[in-house]
């Protein structure tokens, strides 16, 4: 076997207050393992006013690399971006990751260290053994209703299609049409798993405890989530 070379997306816009803590936590982790399981590092930073991209400059962390498209792009664009550079730098598998703390660094192994033929890896709030904290139960319903929704109209059996913790092969990326995503926003990620499983990717859960940000503001809002809800049903009428 070809050897496993991974890469930690991580999209940003405005997370001046969460950015280097992330970046610390996963350099304490990524230190305590062994130097054949490493993984690099690529923030791509959404154009934010608040300085983020020159915060993860200064640093200077030689396995941390940062990608500032020219324009705003959202975040399924930014996702797109990131696959483009891994791609082409020979990473195997490609692990997104919030910048924000939600995605905590104690799960992080249980995607990083899922058999490596596992196409898509998924950190999971709504399996057995996942868990959320600190979200209104507002947040819970849009949540537990998207997915369920998803599951019904692309008839998959994802229980967190929507969950942006989540590994995702070279491989089966090569095999889908990932230039004709259109969705830009949380969406993306529920056409991302569903093209895996119509690709007959293999695809796996594991439980998650995910936990609201720490600082900053959450970029989730009810035209997100209708964003999301009619993406879905444009990729169920369009299959």
């Amino acid at each position: 076997m070809s050897s496993v070379k991974m890469a930690i997306l991580i999209p940003t816009y405005n997370e001046a207050l969460n950015i280097e803590r992330q970046l610390r936590s996963l350099e304490k982790f990524r230190n305590s393992r062994p130097k054949e399981q490493n993984f690099d590092v690529l923030v791509i930073d959404d154009q934010s006013p608040d300085n983020t991209a020159v915060i993860v400059l200064n640093m200077k962390l030689p396995w941390v690399f940062l990608e500032s498209p020219s324009t705003k792009a959202g975040l399924g664009n930014a996702y797109k971006h990131g696959f483009e550079w891994a791609l082409k730098r020979g990473y195997t598998h490609f692990i997104e990751m919030d910048a924000d703390g939600s995605h905590r660094i104690e799960d992080l192994h249980k995607i990083l260290d899922a058999p490596v033929d596992i196409d898509l890896v998924i950190g999971s709030r709504w399996v057995e053994g996942g868990s959320i904290e600190n979200w209104s139960w507002i947040r819970r319903v849009i949540s537990r209703t998207g997915n369920f929704y998803a599951r019904k109209v692309l008839k998959f059996s994802i229980a967190d299609s929507t969950s942006g913790f989540r590994r995702i092969s070279a491989k089966i990326l090569n095999r889908i049409e990932i230039d004709h995503v259109d969705s830009a926003g949380y969406g993306f990620q529920i056409e991302i798993a569903y093209l895996i499983f119509k690709a007959s990717g293999k695809i796996v859960e594991v439980p998650i405890c995910f936990t609201e940000r720490i600082a900053g503001y959450s970029k989730m809002s009810m035209g997100i989530a209708l964003e999301a809800f009619f993406n879905i049903t444009r990729v169920a009428l369009r299959k």
